[in-house]
């Protein structure tokens, strides 16, 4: 899509469950998932972005590029993750992409971090119980990339300041969207990517 300036940040390293339904290579095996990511991305690009194996928690969180320039795409594989990032980030004038998913459904939202009504819808969501299953275990490839084009979709949109999804639920056994809400929105500053 152009962009030349990304960060990807995760702590966890490639396992063969993984293989099927996370784009990953069987030599990925037992490396960390940034750097084995980083790698597709040079091969597929010739872009370098900058990895963090990192856990995202409380040191690492200090060194996050939080300018309003930076658009952050949160696909975390569990609700205490979500909910910790949430709490350092709300009330601040970010705007971030939540990517959910499992099996052949997905969430997709959009935060305002600073718009009470969608702290409020966001926080719903973030009462719901995370499951106990390894990263991956119950996801399709087919889903994940449904997924990954919306949010890149979303990333275009914001760029060029057209209207966004506020969220944006898809069963993908029955080919169905479950929900969707758009609404226009008030750009304060360009994003320079």
């Amino acid at each position: 899509m152009g962009f030349k300036d990304i960060e990807i940040i995760d702590f966890d390293t490639v396992e063969l469950h993984n293989i099927p339904n996370q784009f990953y290579r069987m030599k990925d095996i037992g490396e960390p998932k940034v750097y084995a990511l980083q790698e597709i991305i040079i091969d597929f690009t010739e872009v370098e972005v900058t990895p963090y194996n990192y856990k995202i928690e409380d040191p690492f969180m200090g060194q996050l590029d939080l300018s309003l320039d930076r658009l952050h795409i949160i696909c975390v594989d569990n609700v205490e993750t979500r909910r910790y990032i949430y709490s350092q980030l709300k009330d601040s004038p970010l705007t971030i992409i939540d990517g959910g998913l499992g099996g052949e459904e997905y969430h997709t939202q959009v935060i305002h971090m600073d718009n009470k009504e969608d702290q409020e819808r966001y926080e719903e969501y973030l009462k719901t119980p995370g499951k106990d299953a390894p990263c991956g275990m119950q996801n399709i490839i087919y889903t994940i990339l449904s997924e990954a084009a919306e949010i890149c979709n979303i990333v275009k949109r914001i760029d060029k300041k057209e209207p966004v999804p506020e969220q944006l639920r898809r069963d993908m056994r029955s080919y169905r969207i479950l929900s969707s809400s758009e609404k226009e929105i008030e750009y304060k500053d360009e994003f320079n990517y």
